[in-house]
């Protein structure tokens, strides 16, 4: 707010103004353009448009503070600031006012909302999908995410029981929550994608997932595989693939299966199932992910009888 005083009370020229009377207001209006980027884990920088003044204060809290009574301040000047410390996995508003001096303030922009990402896991590693964010159809770990949304009509989604389909799996692994593919429906559809949070294997000598999974629909389930990024997710490098059926009921036990990361000794990966699509087979299901050691000496693989 801007206050303006008369220069010529009754003509006269005037000397002091701490007895005249306004002869109008002019509100500065809000400053726009406030945004929010750079979000990382424990901080975040703010930047907005200036208006004519240098000085802001830009306040900060948790998701629908109140900054008129809540909130952290920060004085500024000029048109950036970074705000720290913040907390991971948190959702965060942001407001801001120009600072005029004398106790005069702009119109109030905000609130611009965001969240930080999750604080990256270290290892040994595991979810077993039955915390509290994991809820039937649409609850899923915010540090988890999934492509399509969980709940959508072809996505990963936890499930407690099994589907009334008569494929999957007949129960759950841990006693809570499996993620599952339900595929029931016709037409061309992208892959389902489940992402784990970034996990910190540097400590582990050669790093290794394991994970149970059930594979039964009667039928040929197509194609699951899994792709591990040490770059955050930019590129993806194809560690796991299996085709078709493992299961021949849907109360045959799960099975553990295990994959070998040690390219990824030293890194932070980022773990991510996908499940194609085929219009009406991708029953698949995991459950228990653990990222640990590799075993010392190599599980065997290819095991048959004959004869």
């Amino acid at each position: 707010v801007v206050r303006a005083w008369t220069s010529l009370p009754n003509n006269n020229i005037d000397t002091s103004t701490f007895n005249d009377s306004a002869s109008a207001v002019l509100r500065l209006g809000a400053p726009n353009g406030l945004a929010v980027s750079n979000i990382m884990t424990t901080s975040a920088t703010v930047s907005w448009n200036g208006l004519p003044t240098s000085n802001y204060r830009v306040i900060y809290g948790l998701t629908g503070f109140n900054p008129q009574f809540a909130g952290t301040v920060v004085p500024v000047t000029g048109n950036t600031v970074t705000i720290s410390p913040l907390l991971g996995n948190t959702g965060y508003d942001v407001y801001l006012v120009g600072d005029c001096g004398g106790s005069a303030f702009s119109d109030t922009a905000g609130p611009e909302p965001f969240r930080t990402p999750c604080t990256i896991y270290g290892s040994p590693f595991s979810e077993s999908f039955d915390g509290s964010f994991w809820t039937p159809r649409t609850g899923i770990d915010p540090c988890w995410s999934t492509v399509p949304a969980a709940g959508t009509t072809w996505s990963w989604e936890p499930r407690s029981t099994g589907p009334t389909s008569g494929n999957g799996p007949l129960n759950d692994h841990t006693g809570g929550n499996f993620m599952y593919c339900e595929a029931s429906i016709s037409g061309t559809l992208p892959d389902a994608e489940l992402l784990s949070p970034p996990i910190d294997v540097s400590n582990l000598n050669t790093p290794a997932l394991y994970f149970f999974q059930h594979r039964y629909s009667g039928a040929t389930i197509a194609d699951m595989s899994i792709e591990v990024s040490n770059d955050f997710g930019t590129t993806w490098n194809n560690e796991y693939t299996i085709t078709g059926d493992l299961q021949t009921s849907s109360s045959d036990p799960w099975e553990l299966e295990f994959v070998n990361l040690a390219a990824y000794t030293g890194d932070t990966i980022i773990i991510k199932f996908k499940q194609k699509f085929n219009g009406c087979c991708g029953d698949a299901a995991i459950d228990s992910v653990v990222v640990d050691e590799a075993p010392t000496c190599p599980w065997p693989g290819g095991l048959s009888i004959s004869g």
